[in-house]
């Protein structure tokens, strides 16, 4: 009897002990799983807000780059008429998106444009004695191009702000230079259109220009700076967004580390990224986790009651 007791007690420990294991490696998976479940949930929700971030400013650009062909059919007819380029400018700067709008002159360096000003009035801008449109980077960039182009953010003389300028070269019949019409969207529609935008409890959005030059950020509160003045995985991270390439990485800053997704602009030579904190992912796959725990070790501590009971009873 007593050999057939401790046998069974034997069996009773393997059990426990097989139960454990069991429970043990499906606990392993069930994290596994639910980690990779919680990633691709917020994957999606990223690529979703990088699409719509992505269409938001091709639909910007696109509507913008309107005005600029459709102010480039009337400079460029053979009877220039200052009143009703200027009331074209006029009507185009009511444009909430648009900051400045204007027209360089290839003879003789003469410039024409329209402001808003901090009141929202559309004023007409005189620039000093000594501006010259003709050495400005985005009469250089549209006199070199058959079509519209599109500028690295710099900073606009008018207003102190950073800006992007859409741009098309002005030409004759004979295809000779007559000048440059550009406009400016400024930065700032560009941060409220993207703060407008949520992913997750803690997710922002980040846009970076051809050059590298961060454009927009949430959390951007000082002077533009460049992804290619980075350092470490954030540096690794701004070159591949500057070669246009989509995907995730891991971005790790200190102790803290975030998930980046981002995506091409392909009309401009844009990127868009998404930054999610890597505790937005932990915490969402721990709050899982503990339930799952709890739950298996009450069906353990059940399993080792039954199965003392049931010893117990065969004794």
């Amino acid at each position: 009897m007593g050999k057939k007791t401790q046998t069974r007690n034997i069996e009773t420990i393997l059990t426990l002990v097989f139960a454990m294991v069991v429970l043990f490696v499906l606990g392993i998976e069930m994290i596994r799983q639910t980690q990779a479940t919680v990633l691709r949930g917020l994957e999606e929700r990223a690529n979703q807000a990088v699409l719509a971030t992505v269409k938001g400013i091709r639909s910007v650009i696109i509507h913008r780059s309107i005005y600029i062909e459709n102010l480039s059919l009337g400079l460029s007819l053979p009877i220039y008429n200052h009143d009703l380029v200027m009331r074209d400018l006029y009507k185009a700067n009511q444009d909430p998106f648009v900051s400045n709008i204007y027209v360089g002159f290839e003879d003789d360096g003469h410039f024409i444009a329209t402001y808003r000003d901090h009141k929202g009035l559309i004023k007409e801008w005189h620039p000093s004695n000594d501006y010259d449109p003709r050495e400005r980077k985005w009469y250089l960039l549209a006199k070199d191009s058959p079509k519209v182009i599109y500028s690295p953010a710099y900073v606009d003389v008018i207003s102190g702000d950073y800006i992007v300028t859409i741009a098309k070269a002005l030409r004759n019949s004979d295809d000779s230079l007559i000048g440059v019409v550009g406009l400016d969207i400024t930065l700032n529609q560009l941060t409220n259109y993207v703060k407008s935008i949520s992913i997750g409890r803690y997710g922002s959005i980040f846009i970076i220009d051809s050059e590298g030059t961060i454009l927009t950020h949430p959390d951007f509160g000082q002077p533009v700076q460049n992804v290619k003045d980075l350092q470490g995985s954030a540096g690794k991270i701004g070159e591949v967004m500057l070669k246009g390439e989509k995907g995730w990485s891991l971005l790790k800053n200190g102790k803290d580390s975030s998930y980046v997704y981002y995506q091409p602009v392909d009309v401009i030579g844009w990127s868009v990224g998404v930054l999610i904190p890597q505790d937005e992912v932990t915490g969402s796959s721990i709050t899982v986790i503990t339930k799952i725990s709890v739950t298996g070790m009450l069906i353990l501590m059940l399993t080792i009651l039954l199965l003392l009971y049931i010893s117990v009873k065969s004794n």
